[in-house]
């Protein structure tokens, strides 16, 4: 039951940067070369994937835990795998970057709404 929850947090929180970063798309251009590289990728490699956070050193823990994705990773294996125990991963941390990409994706979406609605038409 908690693994479903963790992943829907992870699908909410990209669904809401994904609305996020593809209304600003249209307003800028180049945002979608840039995000691939400079805001993903980096993402993707601290999300915790590869590692636990009880691998890395103090100094490093401290500003890889900025990441809400390294806590939906350290919630999922703590409630997938019966020996793994960690206390870094923090549920209220995540809810409130869902809570926040939500917020500002919709936001986005509904401002850009008829530039959105116009590009929709010329494709």
């Amino acid at each position: 039951l908690l693994v479903g929850f963790y992943l829907l947090c992870l699908a909410l929180m990209g669904f809401g940067f994904g609305a996020f970063l593809g209304s600003f798309t249209l307003l800028f251009p180049s945002v979608e070369q840039f995000v691939g590289p400079m805001i993903v990728r980096p993402l993707f490699l601290c999300s915790g994937l590869f590692f636990t956070v009880g691998m890395l050193p103090e100094v490093a823990r401290d500003y890889a835990l900025i990441n809400p994705l390294l806590h939906c990773s350290e919630l999922l294996r703590n409630a997938f795998f019966v020996q793994f125990e960690s206390n870094y991963g923090d549920v209220r941390y995540v809810l409130m970057w869902v809570l926040i990409d939500l917020f500002f994706g919709l936001v986005a979406q509904r401002a850009l709404r008829q530039k959105i609605l116009a590009a929709a038409q010329r494709v």
